[in-house]
């Protein structure tokens, strides 16, 4: 296990000096390929590298240099170019105003003796918190070429293959991947979270009713369910544009979807689709979606278990256990906002590692997981963001004269819009592929948008 062990910090090393190589050189599209590739195997890396050597010091140099990479990224575009900083012109569009808000109301959190949290665990919630408006900022300075979209889309349609892969091999031999590579251990040792459930892992690999959830190589079936989304929204933006052989990736893409089974992504995928056809206007889609419907329907009516007939049943009528965890949480996290408008401080709600989990507040939603550490007004301007993203998404797409331009404003806009749900019932900012991977593109959306309004060329 050593030798594989060595092999893979090799391979690692290798790439991370190349992605720094690269970014300091200005080719930030390596940034993106870094956060394609390596994020989603970012906590089953660390799980092998763990396996390999026992190592806790190793395993913090692997979550140190994701921050070096990503914050070195951004500190080059800040400062890497020419001219003091202090002279340059800067045109702020409302949305960088929006983004300046969410950083500065961040900043006096950390800093301000607001909650009983240490410094050190705010510091480190609120390091992982500024990677949104620093990803937003490197997105907002840089573009991407056809040729590099195009690329981009390649390697989402190779990665979904083997995603599936993965996932079908874990279902036929009702394995998962991560007690392969002993994740419990790992998770203990690092995290302190002791293994929960059927499989000796946690809740989130198995439905209440047991039946096991996969994640392939993401850390945990929820994650993999939430960065679906994230294809789906590419692959629609594909079929848009006529691309019929994309039909192939979005079936797999919803085989994927059962696989991990989590209700939200699914839901939100559902809402894509929806969106898809309306914007189309090809209803074809739609009858071939119900088509689909009923037949799924059928299926579960005939073939599905008396428990996973009783599993939907109790959630469509809010009493499944998972979905009154979810009520409750919600309701905590509102009497919360009530009382303390302000907020009771970073670290306080939510289910990041920085969070202590006997004095949380809620955690199940990510909209009241904001409001309740950082207070109503920057709740607020979380929504405003998203609804801003969303909203240039769609004008890009509408009004841009190139096609990889018009594509990266859809999938912007069915993403985020995708993304709504699974934020109403989860941490959704803590998937690290899907929060960087979507941030980066609304500030790449935003820098062809505002060059649209100015030159109205692109």
């Amino acid at each position: 296990m050593i030798v594989i062990g060595n092999i893979l910090l090799v391979l690692y090393a290798f790439f991370t000096l190349k992605i720094l190589e690269k970014v300091s050189n200005g080719k930030f599209f390596y940034l993106l390929l870094y956060i394609i590739f390596f994020l989603p195997l970012y906590t089953v890396f660390q799980s092998l590298i763990y396996l390999c050597f026992k190592n806790e010091i190793l395993i913090d140099v692997i979550k140190f240099s994701k921050d070096i990479i990503l914050y070195f990224s951004f500190f080059i575009l800040l400062f890497g170019k020419k001219g003091s900083i202090l002279n340059r012109k800067f045109h702020l569009s409302f949305l960088d105003k929006l983004m300046l808000l969410f950083f500065g109301h961040i900043l006096i959190y950390l800093i301000a003796p607001i909650g009983d949290a240490t410094f050190l665990l705010k510091a480190i919630y609120a390091k992982n918190l500024f990677l949104i408006p620093a990803l937003y900022y490197i997105g907002r300075n840089i573009s991407l070429s056809e040729a590099e979209w195009n690329s981009t889309v390649t390697i989402f349609k190779s990665l979904v293959l083997i995603i599936f892969s993965f996932a079908v091999v874990e279902f036929i031999f009702s394995t998962h991947f991560h007690s392969l590579v002993e994740y419990s251990e790992y998770n203990l040792a690092i995290n302190n979270f002791y293994p929960e459930g059927n499989y000796d892992l946690a809740w989130t690999f198995e439905n209440v009713n047991g039946k096991p959830r996969y994640a392939a190589f993401f850390s945990n079936p929820l994650a993999l369910s939430a960065s679906l989304l994230c294809y789906i929204s590419i692959f629609f933006s594909e079929l848009f544009f006529s691309n019929k052989k994309i039909i192939f990736y979005i079936l797999i893409t919803s085989i994927i979807f059962y696989l991990a089974f989590s209700r939200s992504p699914i839901l939100g995928a559902l809402l894509i689709f929806t969106v898809f056809i309306v914007i189309s206007k090809s209803f074809k889609w739609l009858l071939y979606g119900l088509f689909i419907f009923i037949i799924s329907l059928l299926s579960i009516s005939f073939f599905a278990s008396d428990d996973f007939l009783y599993y939907l049943e109790d959630t469509f009528y809010f009493v499944e256990p998972s979905s009154l965890g979810h009520l409750f949480e919600w309701i905590q996290s509102i009497i919360s906002i009530y009382e303390n408008p302000f907020g009771i401080g970073l670290t306080k709600s939510g289910n990041a590692l920085s969070v202590i989990d006997d004095a949380k507040v809620g955690g199940e939603n990510q909209f009241l997981i904001f409001g309740v550490q950082l207070g109503l007004i920057f709740m607020i301007i979380y929504i405003l963001i998203i609804l801003k993203s969303i909203i240039n998404g769609f004008k890009t797409f509408e009004y841009s004269k190139i096609v990889s331009n018009k594509k990266i404003g859809l999938t912007l806009f069915l993403l985020k819009i995708g993304l709504v749900i699974p934020a109403l019932t989860s941490n959704i900012e803590i998937y690290l592929f899907v929060s960087l991977f979507s941030w980066l593109l609304v500030g790449i959306n935003e820098n062809i948008y505002n060059k649209i309004i100015v030159h109205d060329s692109l």
